[in-house]
């Protein structure tokens, strides 16, 4: 792990849900962040098991072809407590360097919703603005709060390989440089 430049790590999380079913509790299957290092930006991520009962009967099949993590790499992953440890260390050695951490994410709202339930528990993190809500506004998308990450990365001029889309570390990258260019801009 290269020396943090930047007291800024963005997260993002791959769940057993797509956030539409109300009601439903879903689990994290990978967690992943990104940050920038005296060599570039920096990525860690963990696939994790967040328990059968996400994943019993197939229930978890939809979100998880779209983050295309096999059922069976989750159950034979370490538990979700090991992988919110090993987060949770890390984020704590990039803030000690920067003697203080602000989180973002892209769809913040949906990945803090995850981020703040045990055993991740970054309820107390500090967090910075919503990366989605702050590339729409910044790219004017039609009034609307909502962008997709491809688009918000494609309207910025920042690459975006779909062939990586819905990997946690991939997207924690891509939304790391959407931070870059929305604080180039001064919009954040």
């Amino acid at each position: 792990m290269g020396e943090a430049l930047h007291g800024v790590a963005v997260v993002d999380v791959e769940t057993t849900g797509l956030g539409e079913a109300v009601g439903r509790l879903d689990g994290i299957v990978q967690v992943g962040i990104a940050w920038l290092s005296a060599t570039g930006p920096q990525a860690w991520s963990m696939v994790c098991n967040p328990g059968e009962p996400y994943l019993r009967d197939g229930r978890a099949a939809e979100a998880l072809a779209v983050s295309r993590l096999p059922v069976l790499a989750i159950r034979a992953a370490p538990a979700a407590q090991e992988a919110a440890g090993r987060m949770q260390t890390l984020l704590g050695r990039l803030a000690d360097a920067q003697q203080g951490l602000t989180l973002h994410a892209f769809n913040a709202a949906f990945d803090r919703s995850f981020l703040s339930q045990p055993p991740w528990d970054l309820d107390r993190a500090r967090w910075g603005p919503c990366l989605m809500r702050t590339a729409a506004a910044a790219l004017r998308s039609g009034g609307a709060e909502r962008i997709a990450l491809r688009r918000a990365c494609e309207g910025l001029g920042i690459p975006f390989d779909p062939t990586t889309a819905h990997d946690a570390a991939a997207d924690a990258l891509a939304a790391l440089r959407i931070w870059q260019e929305l604080r180039r801009r001064g919009a954040l």
